[in-house]
């Protein structure tokens, strides 16, 4: 019996082999038993966050999530801890013995699911948000300000090229690369002033068609650059397009690729679909990315599985996914995904009493 289908599966704890290379932690996770639950009542906190929307209290989430980690998972959170000390740019939690939503829920193909049906997924990624030090937000041009959002295959999206489309290759690309990053940023033009998301957490509903999450951390990717593309890539000379899951499609002007963390690195902004350069440099600089991009160094494949869990660091790592086919039998691939930034960014909220949906 697969550990995430028993709930007390017990696997070993362990990193990857060269971390320092990869920047990938991936941490198959001893599994809690029910013992030491007696510190707080699952069945009320459960009951209490079935009863509010998590778009309208995701602080209340947060703290009832990290709470239902820290109870049924505590080395996950060593794992986290491990994560912000290393500054690794992904971590793939696998074989965590957690509990899943019972039954699985059919993959919602019309595109949004009902929370409802996945309390205990969102539950921890709320949670593990929390204990990244962090706290989750959404915008309100995708999926209408939505707190999270169903990676699954849409009816109707054949060609669309986003996390709902699924015949096309989705590109190598960092989310909402049209939006600031830091408050230093150098753009002149951005279409959207909140910044873009600082993480992508995910967990798998279902893992099939196997269809796996790839991306390449980005400091590789510019140490193979010639200085003077590198150079290029640091000139607010490109323009960059909001992604097809983004509506209406914006426009950002006169923002660089590459922006110093202030530590001798790079923090990246990339749609490679969306993305020209307005200078000659600009564009040579442009295509010799996109030429390190086609064998890049450190290149992760994480494969899914039902129950995981995944963070990636979106100022730090590029990431594409293949096109695939459906099966349209309800148990295809389907990743619930949150956005999270650390509590020092600050964005510009839609209202007043919706501060974590963002212009």
């Amino acid at each position: 019996m697969r550990a995430h289908e028993s709930g007390f599966g017990c696997l070993p704890l362990y990193r990857a082999a060269h971390p320092v290379h990869s920047r990938h932690a991936l941490v198959p996770l001893e599994s809690q038993s029910r013992r030491g639950l007696h510190a707080y009542d699952e069945r009320a906190l459960l009951r209490l966050v079935r009863s509010v929307d998590p778009g309208r209290a995701p602080a209340l989430w947060e703290h009832a999530g990290a709470a239902y980690l820290a109870n049924r998972s505590p080395l996950a959170l060593r794992a986290v801890a491990a994560l912000r000390r290393d500054e690794a740019v992904s971590l793939h939690l696998t074989g965590l013995g957690l509990p899943v939503d019972i039954p699985l829920p059919p993959t919602p193909y019309q595109g949004q699911s009902d929370p409802g049906s996945i309390t205990l997924a969102l539950l921890k990624l709320f949670g593990l948000v929390r204990h990244m030090g962090a706290r989750v937000v959404a915008y309100t041009n995708e999926d209408s300000g939505r707190i999270y959002r169903d990676v699954a295959a849409r009816q109707g999206a054949h060609d669309e090229v986003s996390s709902q489309g699924w015949a096309q290759r989705l590109p190598w690309h960092t989310d909402c690369a049209y939006r600031p990053l830091t408050d230093f940023d150098q753009g002149t033009g951005f279409a959207d002033g909140s910044p873009a998301p600082r993480w992508l957490v995910f967990c798998v509903v279902h893992d099939k068609p196997a269809v796996p999450l790839t991306l390449v951390p980005a400091t590789g990717v510019i140490a193979r650059l010639a200085p003077q593309h590198r150079d290029a890539l640091l000139q607010p000379e490109f323009d960059i397009t909001s992604p097809q899951s983004f509506g209406p499609q914006l426009h950002s002007q006169g923002l660089p690729l590459l922006l110093s963390d202030g530590r001798g690195g790079h923090f990246v902004r990339l749609n490679e679909l969306g993305c020209t350069g307005r200078t000659a440099r600009a564009r040579e600089g442009l295509a010799a990315l996109s030429e390190a991009l086609q064998d890049p160094p450190g290149l992760q494949r994480i494969a899914l599985r039902t129950g995981d869990m995944i963070v990636l660091d979106n100022w730090r790592a590029f990431h594409m996914r293949s096109a695939y086919t459906p099966n349209w039998n309800g148990r295809d691939r389907w990743l619930v995904r949150v956005y999270a930034v650390p509590h020092e960014v600050r964005g510009l909220p839609v209202r007043k009493g919706m501060e974590r949906i963002w212009k």
